[in-house]
């Protein structure tokens, strides 16, 4: 210990005398002293260097105001940017969806077109060969029977429907005597009557509010015989038992 101390007092003496000052204590020769110098020296250089260190630290240049914009708005972008692809994704499937829909359309229409085109041919031909008119007798005694079979069903329908579903008091008049009344053969009636109505493109018909029971409608629909139009809730129409 004795002898770091003496090469450390002695290292002190020479910067000393290098740099042209004075020697710290002249000779000492005490162990004591010369210690007493060297801490004293260390701590000088200590706070020279705190105070150079200091000084760096206040003059860190903080980034540029531009530049922490620039980067928000990078961030923001790359957030919109993976939002749009979210969204492209989606209309993309929508637009994938929507084209296999009109495909299918499309492949509808064209079959319609021929079965009309068809039909059309047949009554130019009957016409010109001069049997439009003159009905065979088997056909017209099919139809008569057609008619009958679709009255009779008709009537055990009405009797079913008033034996089963007799008549309800519309939404929002339960319990009132005097109340409109819903009648489920009606509705019925109705369905079948616009379904049938060639000269009429649009089947459905409307619920208006006061003129029907909610349950005999969701029965209607439960049983498979009306459906709901796919984008009015408030229309209904007669099932295409034909699918």
């Amino acid at each position: 210990m004795t002898a770091q101390l003496e090469e450390c007092y002695l290292t002190l003496e020479d910067q000393y005398e290098e740099a042209g000052l004075q020697r710290v204590y002249g000779d000492i020769e005490d162990s004591d002293e010369k210690l007493l110098s060297v801490y004293m020296y260390e701590e000088r250089e200590l706070i020279k260097e705190e105070g150079v260190q200091r000084k760096a630290a206040f003059q860190i240049e903080s980034p540029p105001e531009e530049d922490v914009l620039n980067l928000q708005l990078k961030e923001q972008l790359e957030k919109t940017v993976n939002q749009l692809k979210v969204a492209v994704d989606h209309i993309k499937n929508e637009l994938k969806r929507a084209r296999s829909a009109l495909s299918s359309e499309n492949t509808i229409l064209e079959e319609c077109k021929t079965i009309k085109t068809g039909f059309a041919k047949k009554l130019a031909e009957a016409q010109e060969s001069g049997n439009s008119q003159r009905l065979p007798n088997k056909f017209t005694e099919k139809s008569r029977r057609l008619r009958a079979e679709i009255r009779y069903t008709s009537g055990e329908l009405i009797k079913f429907a008033d034996t089963y579903f007799p008549s309800h008091a519309v939404d929002g008049e339960e319990g009132n005597e005097d109340a409109a009344q819903c009648e489920l053969k009606y509705i019925i009636e109705d369905l079948m009557n616009k379904g049938s109505n060639t000269a009429d493109l649009d089947p459905f018909i409307e619920l208006q509010p006061g003129e029907y029971w909610t349950p005999y409608i969701e029965t209607l629909v439960k049983a498979g015989i009306a459906v709901y139009h796919p984008q009015d809730a408030r229309k209904i129409c007669l099932a295409d038992f034909r699918l």
